[in-house]
């Protein structure tokens, strides 16, 4: 029995080429109660948007709950544990982004949200940016996607740094000064150079693969 079902949209990169900031897996897990999913060194971090439900995620040794309305990131590099609470009848949803590139914890960083793996009550806006991508995913291309999914991802973790800084967590000086520029051995470049400049990039359609009850 599967543990469980949804979409799943890929966007392949063809070529050499590899983006600061890659989206190239998005999708929608609607979980059963045994649902479980480790990956005990990730090379690829995630952020997820919980729609409906309950259920756990743990980076390391730290588990947290994750509900409705919360986010949840898990930096690449870690141990990730995610499954779904067995204990509750309600099923645990939600849509999840795969991210890859070189400015990917970068980013988290300079928004303060390298360290936070549970956004609580992350609000209606960053629901609104998660189903975005997922409509835009159902119809358009590769090429397309690699253009506006991480342009959304900035726009998701903007947002998360606004609902933290709304709870006393402080942005760090570079994100109030509202001039990105990575440094600390990271080649300096622009947060806009980094999601564009990806025109000679082929297009093909997006791949989706769909498992029902």
């Amino acid at each position: 029995m599967e543990m469980k079902h949804g979409p799943i949209y890929h966007f392949p990169i063809h070529g050499d080429s590899e983006l600061p900031v890659n989206v190239s897996f998005v999708g929608i897990n609607y979980c059963l109660p045994d649902y479980r999913n480790v990956r005990p060194r990730s090379r690829i971090s995630v952020i997820a948007c919980v729609l409906a439900g309950q259920g756990n995620v743990t980076v390391n040794k730290d588990t947290f709950s994750a509900k409705q309305g919360d986010v949840f990131i898990l930096p690449r590099g870690n141990y990730h544990e995610v499954t779904a609470d067995p204990g509750r009848s309600d099923q645990w949803e939600y849509i999840w982004f795969n991210i890859t590139g070189e400015l990917t914890l970068p980013m988290l960083d300079k928004y303060k949200l390298l360290n936070s793996v549970i956004v609580p009550d992350a609000g209606g806006r960053v629901g609104e940016l998660f189903q975005e991508a997922i409509r835009l995913a159902q119809t358009e291309d590769a090429l397309d996607m690699h253009n506006e999914l991480p342009i959304i991802y900035h726009r998701i973790l903007i947002e998360l740094s606004n609902v933290q800084a709304r709870r006393h967590v402080s942005y760090s000086n570079k994100v109030q000064r509202s001039s990105i520029t990575w440094t600390a051995g990271f080649k300096p470049i622009s947060t806009r150079s980094s999601c564009l400049g990806i025109s000679d990039l082929r297009s093909r359609r997006s791949i989706v693969f769909s498992k029902k009850r």
